[in-house]
């Protein structure tokens, strides 16, 4: 899972939209959406915190993240979206967002276990 993956897995869990992101973090609608999407794959430490903080996650699920798809890229390769979603699974929960394995699919995977992200999805 990449930190844009993660960030839109968050904003859906909370049910936001990007103009409620954008609100509470002070980082544009179109730069919060490039960054859910992969077209911006280095969004900057200080856009990454201050996504982070208004979603309620630790700067260390960021870097989880960015730990999970290393491996994946250094045992493989390649970097598929449609790796086994974290998010719902094998974690035992929404990528640390309050809920848990009771809660419902997050919107990634929609409980199938495979990520559903497309990048170029529109959020």
């Amino acid at each position: 899972m990449t930190i844009g993956e993660l960030i839109a897995v968050a904003r859906e869990c909370k049910g936001w939209t990007l103009r409620d992101l954008e609100k509470a973090s002070g980082v544009s609608n179109p730069l919060i959406s490039q960054i859910e999407t992969g077209k911006v794959r280095d969004p900057g430490f200080v856009t990454v915190v201050r996504l982070m903080d208004a979603l309620g996650l630790s700067l260390d699920r960021a870097a989880k993240a960015e730990r999970e798809k290393l491996k994946i890229l250094r045992t493989t390769g390649v970097w598929k979206p449609e790796q086994p979603c974290e998010a719902c699974h094998g974690t035992g929960g929404h990528n640390g967002i309050k809920g848990g394995p009771d809660s419902p699919p997050c919107g990634i995977c929609g409980g199938s276990g495979q990520s559903t992200l497309i990048h170029g999805r529109g959020r």
